[in-house]
């Protein structure tokens, strides 16, 4: 997968090793025309929660299943503790 520069959008990019954040390693990159370094964010960068938390409270909210009930799957399956106005606010977000 070739990346782009976010900035000029030049695919004269190199990797520059990796941001640390609380999951884990995000590569960086550099730009050698721009002369700029980015990092590449996936659409859950700025999330609180995990994206695979919140991809399934998602697909759940996205069968239909009631608010309270994802709340309670996330607290059982995950042990974490998510309001069911969170929940309604990722898929606002989202535009589900």
């Amino acid at each position: 997968m070739k990346v782009n520069c976010r900035y000029c959008k030049s695919t004269n990019v190199v990797k520059y090793g990796k941001r640390n954040c609380k999951k884990g390693g995000i590569q960086r990159y550099f730009c050698k025309d721009c002369n700029r370094y980015f990092s590449e964010n996936t659409c859950f960068a700025e999330m609180k929660q995990k994206g695979k938390i919140i991809a399934t409270a998602l697909h759940m909210y996205n069968k239909n299943i009631s608010l309270r009930r994802i709340v309670k799957y996330l607290r059982v399956v995950y042990g974490i503790e998510v309001s069911h106005v969170t929940i309604l606010k990722w898929a606002k977000k989202f535009r589900l």
